[in-house]
């Protein structure tokens, strides 16, 4: 699965053709939404599913009133977990390929995701994934003039997932100045705070349901993956201005946001039994990551920058071949089943 991509990141003009476009779109999009018994948290969202037949209005409302609509319009078909993970993996794959397509090589970036966003939170964290895709393109567009869509996509990504709404307070700044960024704090203070409350609550309620979190609310390599996105942010603190020089504007570089990792890190050193939540919300950092190391390459000129091309290929290959092999939950995706195949 990973083939197509790796040609997209050695001929990066590919993308630049509208059908090119819709067709990696579609890729992915199949790719997560036609998994059949694939993710840890599959039997759970089944339950969720037909819970969710009998809800009314008001309780849909009450806990991520998205994604709960969407398993409500499709609670009496037979088939309705495919139908709800294909509306999700619509969101994501257009999300993912949008963002990928502001950067030199979409194709690395995306390769870049491919590992852990896509295989692991895409099959795995459904919910989340439509947040942190819809908050990656909220928190590339903010800025003064786009203040409205940026704050409905947050909210928008909050109905799938609370979590989304602790990210208001990165998104608030670069939208607002001034006496308008404090009346906007004003409003956003409240919902960070039913955000952290929710997040810490429904983490608490995964912890029961679903294969990811132990008893003792902690997360399997989290420590790993949060690094992985410190270790990212580190690589660009010590060498900003070259990535400035091929980088566009990048919001996720404000040195709020990209210092906001080493804090998680330090955060899952000092209380390792919360590790399962400090991990959820660094799901939203993760596009850290994928720039970084899709950009890296083009840091260098020469001979150089085709070593590290084909180091971070490697490095990709090589995450996803480890925890496929080693991973404590990857039977829950061994082997891939899809619809499409029978």
């Amino acid at each position: 699965m990973l083939l197509p991509l790796l040609i997209l990141a050695i001929k990066p003009a590919i993308l630049r053709s509208r059908v090119f476009v819709t067709l990696v779109v579609v890729y992915i999009l199949l790719i997560i939404g036609t998994r059949y018994e694939v993710g840890g948290d599959w039997f759970s969202y089944e339950m969720l599913l037909r819970r969710s037949s009998d809800l009314s209005l008001p309780e849909i409302l009450r806990y991520d009133p998205g994604y709960t609509m969407i398993n409500r319009l499709f609670s009496l078909d037979a088939n309705g977990l495919v139908y709800v993970n294909l509306v999700c993996a619509s969101i994501v794959s257009c999300c993912l390929v949008l963002f990928s397509l502001r950067f030199r090589n979409p194709g690395l970036v995306l390769f870049t995701a491919y590992p852990y966003f896509i295989v692991t939170v895409a099959m795995g964290y459904t919910r989340q994934s439509v947040a942190a895709a819809i908050f990656y393109i909220a928190i590339t567009i903010a800025n003064p003039r786009n203040k409205i869509i940026s704050f409905a996509l947050v909210l928008l990504a909050g109905s799938f997932h609370s979590s989304a709404i602790l990210l208001l307070p990165f998104v608030t700044p670069l939208c607002t100045s001034g006496r308008q960024l404090r009346l906007v704090l004003v409003a956003v203070v409240p919902l960070f705070i039913y955000g952290l409350f929710s997040t810490f609550l429904g983490e608490r309620a995964d912890s029961i349901t679903t294969h990811f979190i132990s008893s003792s609310y902690q997360s399997s390599g989290a420590i790993a993956r949060v690094g992985m996105i410190a270790l990212c942010s580190i690589v660009y603190l010590v060498i900003p201005g070259r990535f400035r020089q091929i980088l566009p504007k990048c919001n996720f570089f404000r040195k709020p946001f990209v210092l906001f990792p080493l804090f998680l890190l330090l955060i899952l050193f000092a209380l390792p039994n919360n590790s399962a939540l400090i991990d959820r919300i660094a799901l939203y950092f993760l596009p850290i990551q994928f720039i970084i190391l899709g950009n890296l390459p083009y840091v260098f000129r020469g001979l150089t920058s085709s070593v590290f091309f084909v180091l971070v290929i490697v490095q990709s290959a090589l995450t996803l071949a480890v925890w496929l092999q080693f991973g404590h939950f990857s039977l829950f995706w061994i082997p891939y089943k899809s619809i499409l195949f029978g």
